[in-house]
Parts: C-alpha cells; structure tokens; sequence
C-alpha cells in the first residue's frame, strides 16, 4: 500500500493499515508540537500550577514540591524515639536506633548482662556461667552424655522380638525384611500376595510377580557375585557380572569375539515405497543358521 505521512506529506509503501508516519522522526516531531493538549495540562498538587506531564502518573511539577509535600504531611508518622538515648528521629524501613554509636553500645550492655547470668546444667544440675547466649550443658561430656540417653533408644522388634538400638521414635522393626514379612501376615491380598524364596539366602518371603529377593541386602550380593561361564569361541570358563540382560554368548577376549562375528546383508523392506534393501549387520554366527547357497551370496536365518 501507498501512504502519505501525517507530517512530512511524503508517500512511503506499508503493509499496515494502522500505519501513520513514515519513519520514528516524523512521528516523534508531531508528538511534540501537538503535546499542548488539555490532556498532559495538569496542576501540581503543592503550588496549584500548570504544567506539561510527559506521564500520566505525574502529580508534582518538581522534585521541590514534592519534598516539601512530604514533609508538611508525613513527618509525623516517620518520627520516632530512640532505643538508648531517648531522642526523636526520622526513621526508615522500622529503624529502632538513631545511629550507629547508639546500637553499638546498646548491644555491648545487652551482652554483658546475659553473660552474667547463673544457668543450670539440663544433665547434672549444676549452676555455671558461659559466654555464649545459648548455652544449655556445663561441658561437652553432659551435652554427649543427654543427647545418648534421649536418642538412643533401646526397642523390640514386633516381628522377630529382638532388641536393637534406634534414634527414631516411630521406629517399630529390626530390618526391612521384618517389616515386609509383618505387612504381608497382616493383609497378604493388598500388600505381598505372592510367596517366594529368595534366590541368595534360600529364605521364604512375601512379595509381588517380579520381586526375586527377600531385602535389599540380598539384592546387593547378587549384584556382586560373579557367574562362572564358557567362552563362545574357545569354551573357556570365565567369570562374568549377573546383569539384566541376559546373553547368551561371552567371550574371554576381542580376537574370540572377532572370529564368532561376521557381517551379513540383511534385506529390508521401506516403509514408504514397500521396496527391499540390503543392510549390512555384525552377527554372531551361533544365532544363525545357514539357510541356503546362492551365486549372490549367502542367506542365514536367526534361531
């Protein structure tokens, strides 16, 4: 579209209807000239004069009467006593002091009289005097000596009855298998329907379709036993970790596991033309089978 501006009458070409002027200049240049409207003439709230408000927001000409406003009207909430030496002051943000002399000293008496005071020990009952403000033992042996007795409580278990030391109050059971074996006596539907045998220590216990082990303790020794196995190439045994992938084929070294693996074409069909296309794959040749010989090559198929 072809335009004219507003304030230079030149043409200029836009995409937008609601465009006016053809660059910032002419736009900021008219602003000023028609900012004598009787929308940005306003009177100051102090002196009662007009004047031009570039904001809205704008109610004192200058920062003078806008000072002297505040203080013929708010000094009066603002004033306040001070804490040591009893004198008015303008505060700021719930000040206390009138100075830094004043808080110091204040602080330095309020110290010195806590210092002075007489406590009693909470273990032997014995007054003394500390310099810290929050001080509640005589020494560091009646501080240890409290916190063992209220911490370290001595409790049975209500699966096994045995006794074992707790800091926990709602601490009930020895171990987590107690605690899973008491849920699952008492609602064996909803919690541990399912009774097994641990696969390490041999022991029954309650829990779900895929539980395999009694406590995590179990679980762990698992994890960190080795099972004893025979190469894929040479048959030699070899000592491998439990994982959760099952292999079928280990090897003791990179030249057993390079002689097993060849690359075969494996053909393909796409998914958008439904054509086939040959891929090339490395295989364990002992997953395989040889189908049949060809001039192109050969055709294996996965057992």
């Amino acid at each position: 579209m072809i335009k004219k501006c507003k304030y230079c009458d030149c043409e200029y070409e836009t995409k937008k209807d609601s465009r006016m002027f053809c660059s910032n200049k002419c736009s900021a240049q008219y602003r000023s000239k028609n900012s004598d409207n009787p929308a940005t003439l306003k009177k100051c709230k102090h002196c009662e004069k007009e004047f031009k408000a570039k904001k809205k927001t704008n109610i004192y000409c200058s920062n003078k009467c806008r000072q002297e406003y505040d203080k013929a009207h708010h000094i009066s909430k603002n004033l306040k006593c001070c804490k040591q030496c009893n004198k008015e002051f303008k505060a700021k943000n719930h000040a206390i002091f009138c100075s830094n002399k004043c808080r110091s000293t204040y602080d330095k008496e309020h110290k010195k009289t806590n210092k002075n005071k007489i406590r009693i020990c909470k273990h032997c009952g014995v007054e003394f005097q500390s310099k810290q403000h929050k001080a509640t033992f005589c020494s560091k042996d009646c501080g240890y000596k409290h916190n063992k007795k209220h911490h370290n409580q001595v409790k049975n278990c209500e699966f096994c009855n045995k006794e074992f030391e707790t800091t926990r109050e709602t601490k009930k059971y020895c171990c987590h298998s107690c605690w899973s074996n008491h849920l699952g006596s008492k609602n064996p539907i909803k919690n541990r329907p399912y009774l097994k045998i641990c696969s390490t220590c041999n022991n029954e216990f309650r829990g779900n379709k895929n539980s395999k082990y009694c406590s995590k303790k179990c679980a762990g020794e698992a994890r960190r036993t080795k099972k004893i196995t025979k190469c894929g190439q040479c048959d030699k045994e070899i000592r491998v970790k439990n994982k959760k992938k099952i292999q079928k084929f280990h090897f003791c070294s990179l030249d057993c596991y390079k002689k097993s693996v060849e690359t075969i074409m494996e053909i393909r069909i796409c998914i958008y033309c439904h054509q086939g296309f040959e891929v090339e794959k490395k295989v364990i040749l002992k997953n395989y089978v040889l189908m049949n010989v060809e001039q192109n090559g050969m055709q294996y198929q996965k057992i």
